[in-house]
């Protein structure tokens, strides 16, 4: 459709035209970049709006100057406003009716004026074309005036403009812009198009995003509308006389020297003696001096700062310490996009890989000491001498004598060999015995397993009973695949016949869903007893629950209904332990 409208306004198609078909043209234009096509459509735009307008012009008795929301007006508005936003000043005449001569463009402008700001907002639907009608203006007017203006001052006043250190050098910046500006004779304004001009003309950044860095970095140079805050903040400062307290607003609340002096100057000149003036600016002073030995920063780009221009190691290890909640990696980023615009991608791209292999080396120092000293702490309170008595078993054992973990006691033993090499090799024997007799019983458990599975657990002298899941679990907690490879290395010559008998056990009793606890507890669960129907109790069943959880076996229905059969037989707990029986 917008190629259509397009097309019709290349072809002076006036009768077929209508306001959307103006829309629609002007939108597929600014998408154009066939340059001839272009300024084809932009010589015939002109005449199919002088062509078409009398159409509407015909339906309104006076053309208003004051505020109307009549339909044909508001037509009228839309197409004076796209066309101005395109051509500028130059066809403000073609909407007067009488004459096109000594006219006051004052009423147009009061036109201009109703459609953006006055006219219901109900009726704007253009809200994007406007948009990028105005940067496509804004961008013809940087073409028109600034193309042959010297580019090492453009270049100037963009590296002006952009240069900001860190957040608590903004006095410095301040002084340089208003240099510029003086050098120049120039005002802020033109400031600003000689920084858009620089972007777009010679660095290829479009408007809309030279833009959006003008206000990031005006946004990060101003915090009038925190206000409030801060000057409650250099209330405290004034009242207190800890130097501790201080520090803390001023780090809390990001407030540089120069921050707090124009808080001052700016809002409470009259308020504040000058001897009260003076004892603030020297309460911050001395703070975010006391702060600066110490490495800690009001701001992380102050932070960013510092770590980008050191690459002393003990430096560098006192601003990540001192500074970990500022350089988090979505401030390095702000870092990069606001106080380090004047880079190329590349170099911002080094810039962050320099910033955070900086960070990671302390950091991994900083963990690698922090495991050291849980090292030399598990060791400090570790009697290994306890291990080597007989009656301790197992390691879990020894570590729940201790009350450690049994990552303490692992990091404590690669400790022990550098301290007392004659324990750790007595410890290392006694760690692989342990290993060698577990291994045994596992060997011994496996094969029982496997023997219970092909055979079936033998109840009384002329009764057997199938091997079932729960049974396993009681046995042990070892994964189906890690137990299977654990039988395959101690019986290397297995039958193919036991094998199988295996894997259909596994198959039969794979498990996929587990019961909810409260659902099972609020439902009905019927079973048949001795060909009779019984409906299992609560109390029966949180027994079972309890039962299995005590021992570590996990509640899939198939185990848990198992179980509960056994419990309603009274053949599951006896004394606590495990009743083999049916």
């Amino acid at each position: 459709m917008k190629k259509e409208a397009f097309d019709k306004i290349i072809d002076l198609d006036i009768e077929s035209l209508n306001e959307v078909s103006f829309k629609e043209a002007l939108e597929y234009y600014l998408t154009l970049k066939d340059s001839k096509l272009k300024h084809d459509f932009f010589d015939k735009y002109i005449i199919a709006i002088k062509k078409y307008l009398p159409k509407i012009l015909s339906k309104v008795e006076e053309y208003p100057v004051t505020n109307s929301y009549e339909k044909n007006v508001y037509k009228i508005d839309s197409l004076l406003f796209y066309t101005y936003t395109l051509y500028g000043d130059m066809y403000f005449n073609l909407f007067k009716k009488e004459t096109l001569e000594g006219i006051d463009k004052s009423i147009y402008f009061k036109c201009l004026e109703r459609y953006h700001f006055l006219v219901n907002n109900d009726l704007i639907d253009d809200k994007v074309l406007v948009e990028n009608l105005n940067i496509y203006n804004k961008e013809k007017e940087i073409k028109d005036k600034y193309s042959n203006v010297d580019k090492k001052m453009l270049e100037e006043a963009y590296n002006v403009y952009f240069t900001l250190d860190n957040y608590s050098l903004k006095e410095e910046y301040y002084d340089r812009k208003k240099s510029f500006v003086k050098k120049y004779g120039i005002d802020y304004d033109v400031f600003k198009d000689f920084v858009r001009a620089y972007a777009f003309l010679y660095l290829n950044i479009s408007l809309e995003e030279v833009n959006q860095r003008i206000r990031s970095i005006d946004a990060n140079c101003s915090r009038l509308s925190n206000f409030i805050n801060l000057d409650n903040c250099i209330s405290n400062i004034l009242y207190s006389n800890d130097l501790n307290d201080i520090k803390s607003i001023v780090l809390k609340n990001h407030i540089t020297p120069y921050e707090a002096s124009q808080i001052i100057n700016n809002y409470r000149s009259f308020i504040y003696s000058s001897e009260e003036k003076e004892n603030i600016m020297k309460k911050v002073n001395m703070a975010v001096s006391s702060l600066l030995e110490e490495h800690k920063y009001v701001h992380y780009s102050i932070a960013l700062s510092k770590l980008e221009k050191t690459n002393d190691k003990e430096e560098i290890k006192l601003i990540v310490k001192n500074n970990n909640d500022l350089l988090a990696n979505v401030n390095i980023k702000r870092f990069l996009s606001i106080y380090r615009i004047t880079l190329s991608m590349e170099e911002k791209e080094q810039l962050q890989k320099s910033l955070l292999a900086k960070i990671h080396m302390i950091k991994n120092d900083i963990k690698a000491s922090n495991k050291k000293k849980t090292i030399v702490d598990a060791y400090e309170k570790i009697n290994f001498n306890i291990l080597l008595n007989p009656d301790v078993k197992t390691i879990e054992e020894f570590c729940e004598i201790m009350n450690i973990t049994k990552n303490e006691f692992y990091a404590a033993f690669e400790c022990l060999e550098s301290l007392d090499e004659d324990m750790y090799l007595k410890i290392k024997d006694k760690i692989n015995n342990l290993k060698k007799q577990r291994y045994a019983i596992l060997s011994n458990k496996v094969n029982t397993i496997v023997d219970n599975i092909i055979n079936g657990i033998k109840v009384s002298d002329d009764e057997v009973r199938p091997f079932e899941i729960l049974d396993y679990f009681l046995a042990t907690k070892l994964d189906f695949n890690d137990f299977i490879d654990i039988y395959l290395k101690i019986n290397p010559k297995a039958s193919k016949e036991q094998l199988r008998s295996i894997k259909i056990f596994f198959a039969k009793n794979k498990l996929t869903t587990k019961i909810k606890t409260s659902t099972e507890l609020s439902g009905s669960t019927v079973f048949m007893i001795n060909d009779m129907p019984y409906e299992v109790s609560n109390d029966e069943k949180r027994d079972t629950i309890n039962y299995l959880k005590s021992n570590n076996i996990p509640l899939y229905t198939k185990v848990y209904k198992q179980a509960l059969r056994r419990h309603i037989n009274g053949n599951l707990i006896e004394d606590g332990k495990v009743n083999n029986k049916h």
